[in-house]
């Protein structure tokens, strides 16, 4: 991750709501990596702050201005994104015949 504030390039909040903004930003990573979700790792991190970032943005576009909350919404909107693998089939995934598209064998 870069030196560069996720909201830097934000032009349409004024200056203490882009600090709040940011201050909700890295309590949400905070708290993603407390838990040690798999949204931290580091082949997803960028992905996860962006989506972060860009779901406290919506909701400070709508008004919302409590840290928490801003927050709150953002970690539940990331962990919405997460799909929990399945498990592995117990039985034979498809008859072998079936592969081949004929089904003659």
């Amino acid at each position: 991750m870069g030196n560069v504030h996720p909201f830097a390039h934000v032009r349409s909040f004024d200056p203490d709501t882009l600090e709040l903004m940011g201050v909700a930003l890295d309590c949400a990573w905070y708290k993603l990596l407390v838990c040690g979700s798999a949204l931290t790792a580091a082949w997803r991190a960028e992905h996860t702050r962006e989506a972060l970032a860009s779901q406290i943005a919506a909701s400070a576009r709508l008004g919302e201005r409590d840290i928490e909350r801003l927050c709150a919404v953002a970690l539940a909107h990331v962990e919405g994104l997460v799909v929990e693998p399945r498990e592995a089939p117990t039985g034979p995934l498809r008859d072998s015949s079936m592969l081949r598209g004929n089904g003659s064998g």
